[in-house]
């Protein structure tokens, strides 16, 4: 049983933290991706491939 005063919304709260958390992880791994993909463009560029 949660103890109000450690968790004060509950598992709304948690569910929403979460959700929280899941969202940024996705923001991380897209830049990561257009990182890449443009490190990848760039690279291709200077090898004279464009």
């Amino acid at each position: 049983m949660d103890n109000q005063f450690t968790n004060p919304l509950g598992d709304r709260g948690r569910a929403a933290e979460e959700l929280y958390i899941r969202q940024r992880e996705a923001e991380k791994a897209a830049a990561a991706a257009a990182a890449k993909e443009k490190a990848k463009q760039e690279a291709e560029k200077a090898a004279g491939k464009n």
